[in-house]
C-alpha cells in the first residue's frame, strides 16, 4: 500500500516550537513528498505560489527574496520570529486498492502531478475503485495546547473546505476525532479555551487561485498585513 509522507516529515522542516514567540498558526492542507519531483524547503516554497512573493512585497523585498538559494530558507525563517509559524493539516496519506497500477496513476496523475485539495480530500475515486485515508497532524493539537503565545489560527484551504471550524468538507463523522470534522473541532474547542481565535476567511495563496481570480492580490495582502504582523 503506497504511503504519501508530507515533505515536512521527510525533510525535518522546521517546527512551531523552534520559532521565537510566534503569535499566528497557519493552516495549511499537505505537502505531498515525491523523490522524483519537486522539493522544497519549507511551507508555500514552491516559486508557483504567492504566500512568500507576497510577504516579500509587502515588507519592501523583490519578490524573490525568501526564493534565494542559497539565504532564502533562512530568511523565511528569520521573518516568522515573533511572528507566525506553520503546520499543515495532513501528515500522510495512503491510497487503498486492488489494482496496483490504479494506485499508482492516480498517485502520479493527482498527487503528484496536478495536485489540489479537491484530490486529497476526497474519501473514494469511484473511476477507479480507490480510498484515501489521510492522517491528520496530531502536532497542531499538542502546539495549540502547549503554546504561550499564539492569538490567532487562520488557514489556507479554502472557504468551502472550512466555512467555519465546525462546518468542514469532509466531515467524517463515522471516524469521529480521528475524522476531519473531529479533528477540526478538537482544534475549535482549545481555541475556544485558550481564547485563540480562529480566522474562518481565508484566502489561497496557490497560483490557480491567484492565476483564475479565486484569489485577489489586493485581499491577499490585506489578509497578510492583518494577522500575520508584518508591520
Amino acid at each position: 500500500m503506497p504511503v504519501i509522507n508530507h515533505q515536512a516529515i521527510q525533510n525535518n522542516w522546521t517546527t512551531p516550537e523552534q520559532i521565537v514567540n510566534p503569535q499566528t498558526l497557519i493552516l495549511g492542507s499537505f505537502n505531498p513528498f515525491n523523490a522524483n519531483g519537486n522539493i522544497v524547503d519549507y511551507y508555500y516554497g514552491r516559486r508557483s505560489n504567492y504566500f512568500w512573493k507576497r510577504i516579500a512585497i509587502i515588507m519592501g523585498y523583490d519578490e524573490e527574496y525568501f526564493f534565494d538559494a542559497i539565504f532564502g530558507n533562512q530568511r523565511k525563517l528569520d521573518v516568522m520570529q515573533n511572528r507566525f509559524c506553520f503546520l499543515d493539516v495532513i501528515n500522510r496519506i495512503d491510497v487503498i486498492g486492488n489494482s496496483v497500477q490504479a494506485v499508482q496513476d492516480y498517485i502520479n496523475d493527482h498527487i503528484f502531478t496536478n495536485f489540489s485539495d479537491s484530490k486529497i480530500f476526497v474519501n473514494k475515486t469511484n473511476s477507479r475503485q480507490l480510498q484515501l485515508v489521510r492522517e491528520y497532524n496530531s502536532s497542531i493539537i499538542t502546539t495549540l495546547r502547549n503554546t504561550t503565545t499564539i492569538k490567532k489560527v487562520i488557514h489556507t484551504i479554502g472557504n468551502t473546505r472550512i466555512v467555519t471550524p465546525l462546518n468542514v468538507s469532509p466531515k467524517e463523522r463515522n471516524l469521529g476525532n480521528n475524522g476531519f470534522s473531529g479533528f477540526m473541532a478538537t482544534i475549535q474547542q482549545i481555541c475556544n479555551d485558550k481564547e485563540i481565535v480562529f480566522i474562518n476567511e481565508s484566502y489561497s495563496p496557490s497560483a490557480y487561485a491567484v492565476r483564475n481570480g479565486v484569489t485577489n492580490i489586493a485581499d491577499l495582502d490585506n489578509w497578510f498585513q492583518q494577522h500575520l504582523n508584518l508591520n
